[in-house]
């Protein structure tokens, strides 16, 4: 990604997510965050139409990453990432 402002998503809340300890593979980043993203929104009191949208939104920015860095940029961009 080349744009800074292209790494934020907007999305409806900024999810804790815990990525040190687990599988580094980019598709278990990618599951782990949309899997919080939902669980937050469904705490906040958010549709699940609206959490799965948003989901989506993710699910797509990150499989269009060209590489690892952005990938992780996307999520620390979008996360409270411990």
């Amino acid at each position: 990604m080349s744009e800074k402002d292209s790494l934020d998503l907007e999305l409806p809340v900024k999810p804790e997510v815990q990525l040190s300890g687990i599988d580094g593979n980019a598709f278990m980043i990618i599951g782990v965050c949309v899997q919080s993203l939902k669980r937050a929104m469904s705490r906040e009191g958010y549709s699940r139409e609206a959490a799965t949208d948003a989901a989506t939104k993710l699910r797509e920015a990150m499989l269009a990453t060209e590489d690892y860095e952005d990938l992780l940029a996307i999520a620390i961009a979008n996360f409270e990432v411990n």
